[in-house]
């Protein structure tokens, strides 16, 4: 059987902030596509990001071929409620969510964006 192709969707949506500055998000660094979005919790909701899906800039910054430290400093620069997210989702010709290896998870406090983290390091709560 031939493999499924894997494209890439383009959106944008706003990133949503609770009261205590918590988006809800675990997220983890990639090398090629920035941030790679790998679980979304109900509150406070963002709509528009699902697992699997790659933050690729952040208020127009890229986080492309950036590395963790430098990605980590422009997220945290532009982090706040209502911020424009540019998202890449990849989807199989079959229209099912595709992972995407060689994501090195961000670790840091679940009130504010990626901090540290490495390969192997846990998984960041935004």
């Amino acid at each position: 059987p031939a493999k499924a192709e894997v494209v890439y969707e383009a959106q944008s949506a706003r990133l949503v902030m609770d009261s205590h500055g918590g988006t809800g998000l675990e997220l983890s660094w990639d090398p090629d596509w920035g941030i790679l979005v790998q679980g979304v919790d109900p509150l406070p909701g963002q709509i528009g990001l699902a697992a699997g899906d790659y933050i690729v800039a952040i208020e127009g910054q890229s986080l492309r071929q950036r590395g963790h430290e430098e990605c980590n400093s422009i997220f945290t620069k532009h982090l706040r409620n209502g911020a424009a997210l540019s998202i890449i989702s990849p989807t199989t010709s079959a229209g099912e969510a595709s992972g995407h290896g060689g994501a090195t998870s961000m670790a840091g406090s679940s009130k504010g964006p990626p901090k540290g983290g490495g390969k192997g390091s846990a998984g960041h709560r935004a």
